[in-house]
């Protein structure tokens, strides 16, 4: 019972590891966004958030950055998503997406 409890608390802390590591990923990349206005989509986000990240696989990482621009206004979406498979002693117990997003309006 000790060990079933053990690895439980440990899969746990890795799902917040993972969990933090998803959102901070978003953050740089609303921050690389906000700084170049020609940093658009998937590709580019991915590859700009490549080689940043040491806690997560980055090639499973899926990170989009839309950009919906009117006459008064820029609106920025970020968007993580990121594979998470919960394991208890072996045994898959669920598997799951992580995801974020985050977003920000600036007048023009």
């Amino acid at each position: 019972m000790f060990l079933v409890t053990l690895f439980s608390v440990m899969d746990l802390g890795l799902f917040f590891m993972t969990k933090h590591a998803v959102r901070e990923a978003t953050s740089i990349t609303m921050r690389a966004a906000l700084l170049d206005p020609m940093l658009n989509g998937c590709e580019a986000a991915s590859n700009h958030v490549r080689g940043r990240l040491t806690l997560i696989d980055n090639n499973k990482l899926n990170i989009c950055i839309t950009r919906n621009e009117t006459s008064e206004e820029s609106k920025i979406v970020v968007t993580s998503e990121y594979p998470f498979k919960s394991t208890t002693m072996g045994i898959v117990v669920s598997s799951e997406n992580i995801s974020d997003e985050t977003e920000t309006t600036m007048p023009k």
